[in-house]
């Protein structure tokens, strides 16, 4: 009766010990900041086919799409509160880095949501120019293209999360 009782403690503790070592593999982050969940998931991925004609060998990785906000200064906010923090952030623009992989190489398309024409544009912009801007406005779309051979920024994440595992979300 005791060596079952030795047998069941000690699976319990493998078992224990296996879940925090699957639980610390993973980056601390929310549904809006995982692309498969966010609301912007179902427009995004409409763009795959596009995706595949600029790199029709790539595998992508959309489960490491990182949600990278941009024209939003935190550091002019002078503050670690995270309340302040998320509701700036809740505000600015973003792009979505969703990286792919080929034989020997990475890379990575860079997809933005297309902003108004702005007034000052208008000056340096030709009529044509001013409506493809106005066409795209709201819209999704491809920005860039690139190619290279450095790993994806997730995955030089999940090399630090250690230093990771006491956050409740990363951005």
């Amino acid at each position: 009766m005791k060596n079952i009782l030795k047998i069941m403690l000690m699976m319990i503790a493998i078992f224990t010990i296996a879940g925090s070592a699957v639980y610390a593999a993973e980056i601390p982050v929310s549904d809006q900041d995982q692309l498969i969940t966010s609301s912007d998931w179902t427009e995004i991925s409409n763009l795959q086919d596009e995706m595949k004609k600029e790199e029709p060998d790539a595998t992508i990785d959309y489960d490491k799409a990182l949600k990278v906000y941009v024209d939003c200064n935190l550091i002019k906010l002078q503050t670690a509160d995270t309340k302040k923090l998320t509701s700036a952030l809740e505000s600015a623009n973003y792009v979505w880095v969703i990286p792919f992989k080929m034989e020997k190489t990475y890379g990575m398309f860079t997809v933005a949501k297309g902003l108004p024409l702005r007034e000052e544009a208008k000056s340096v912009l030709t009529k044509a120019e001013q409506e493809e801007v106005k066409n795209h406005a709201g819209k999704w779309m491809i920005t860039e293209t690139a190619e290279h051979t450095v790993e994806p920024y997730y995955d030089i994440l999940l090399e630090k999360r250690e230093a990771l595992s006491d956050c409740t979300r990363v951005v």
